[in-house]
């Protein structure tokens, strides 16, 4: 088996087994809390992500194909590595720039479309997760750019797995809401 095809089939492997046990995990979770707030309060919940859902392109703006092709490009040259990190740090901070813009215009937008506090603040803790993946997605375009999709795919699992486990323990705790 050449270099390549070992590459395409372990990068597959590991894509697709990550994929689906996300999807998995994804479904479960999303069942433990429907059954556990509710149709009424799940609504707001589904509305908290919705809303966000619609400034995320904003963080990427096509930063991560750029990344991944100018990676695969540089990666053999003679002075690649160098090349590969300042334009790891220059997504990185570019990222984390363009994330935290959406993060204020999706939090301002809440505020000025008169949405109620408790969304206003669902949807301000909802953005803390789109910075972190401005992290997350760029070390991603720079290891598929290497051809390490089966790097990539393991962060990803971890991190489901560590919500899935926190949501099931936190549904199995009653609910402690005071005011």
């Amino acid at each position: 088996m050449s270099k390549f095809s070992r590459t395409v089939a372990r990068n597959s492997a590991f894509g697709m087994a990550a994929h689906v046990t996300i999807k998995v995990i994804s479904f479960t979770f999303t069942v433990l809390v429907i059954r556990r707030l509710g149709a009424e309060i799940y609504g707001q919940y589904a509305a908290v992500l919705a809303f966000g859902a619609v400034f995320v392109f904003f963080a990427d703006l096509g930063l991560s194909p750029y990344t991944v092709r100018e990676v695969a490009r540089l990666r053999d040259r003679p002075d690649g590595k160098e090349q590969i990190e300042r334009l790891f740090g220059s997504v990185l901070g570019l990222r984390f720039l363009l994330s935290l813009g959406a993060a204020i215009a999706i939090i301002t937008t809440a505020w000025l479309t008169g949405r109620p506090t408790e969304m206003i603040i669902g949807v301000a803790l909802g953005t803390i997760g789109l910075v972190i993946y401005s992290v997350q997605g760029a070390t991603e375009s720079v290891l598929a750019g290497h051809e390490r999709i089966d790097i990539a795919a393991a962060p990803k699992w971890c991190i489901r797995s560590l919500l899935s486990c926190s949501a099931r323990w936190r549904c199995s705790r009653p609910l402690a809401i005071t005011g």
